[in-house]
């Protein structure tokens, strides 16, 4: 979170509200969808996100009346709720863990951004508004924008390398004190380059170009692939969760969560891994 002077004061204040409703809301939301009974609570409250913003859900929770806080803290709060908090050095005190972890919450904005594109341009083309308003010049031009703001455009292999590099430092600039902060990288990649690039759009050139990056001799670590091997790691450590928490018939999340990532070196929420396991555990009979 950037601080920005003379109003630093207010902005703490404000943060810390946020920071102390989350959980808050957080409560709310389990509440609502039966967490704890409902077996599918996770993917009730993934899809609830998905279909509402922020500010929606602030609105139907009513956050800014039962917490007494603004329209921003109350959607903020939300947004945190999901998120969680975990910056050690800048109001350590206030750490909690999200509902998502910070993989799901990617993949939960990049599919609002998609929808909200499909409804935005289909109430554009009722109204003639905005794309479907334009003549056939200026639609050209603002396809052209477009391609280049999110990041269909070819990437050399010096700026492939100045992605990377700057990507790399800007670990540690946000939340996350072991992952790059893309706040941070659009801002500088925007400025060293004159380019206008959002968050969704470099994230999404990095991935599809890093390959790449072996030409001028970086090694970039494979991305997370659920084969059978890891699938049956993951049924194994569940298995042996089972009455190491507070329920002895049930796995115990936090244990897995512990023992599978120790043993494959990513940092996977419960949440993700549970996600990941519902929607791969049909494959176990591949093994059988």
């Amino acid at each position: 979170m950037t601080l920005y002077h003379p109003h630093e004061k207010e902005q703490v204040i404000a943060i810390k509200n946020q920071l102390e409703t989350a959980p808050k809301v957080q409560k709310q939301l389990k509440e609502k969808f039966a967490y704890g009974e409902n077996m599918f609570f996770d993917l009730d409250l993934l899809e609830y996100r998905i279909q509402n913003s922020r500010k929606v859900i602030a609105e139907e929770l009513d956050v800014k009346s039962l917490y007494g806080v603004n329209e921003n803290i109350a959607q903020g709060s939300v947004g945190s709720a999901f998120i969680g908090y975990d910056n050690k050095e800048f109001l350590p005190e206030y750490q909690f863990e999200g509902l998502f972890g910070e993989q799901l919450n990617d993949i939960i904005r990049e599919s609002r951004y998609r929808i909200n594109g499909r409804i935005g341009g289909q109430k554009a083309y009722k109204l003639g508004h905005g794309y479907h308003g334009r003549t056939a010049k200026e639609r050209s031009e603002h396809s052209r924008k477009g391609n280049l703001a999110q990041g269909n455009h070819i990437w050399s292999l010096d700026e492939l390398v100045s992605l990377h590099e700057i990507r790399e430092e800007s670990v540690g600039k946000g939340s996350f004190k072991t992952k790059p902060c893309m706040t941070y990288v659009t801002e500088k990649f925007n400025e060293r380059h004159g380019t206008d690039f959002t968050k969704i759009a470099l994230k999404s050139a990095y991935s599809q170009n890093k390959h790449r990056l072996s030409e001028a001799g970086f090694e970039i670590a494979e991305p997370f692939i659920w084969n059978l091997d890891k699938i049956l790691s993951l049924h194994e450590i569940r298995e042996e969760s089972v009455g190491k928490g507070r329920y002895k018939t049930k796995p115990c999340m936090t244990y897995v969560t512990e023992k599978f990532n120790e043993q494959h070196g990513t940092d996977f929420s419960k949440v993700a891994l549970k996600w990941a396991y519902s929607q791969n555990k049909h494959r176990l009979s591949e093994e059988e």
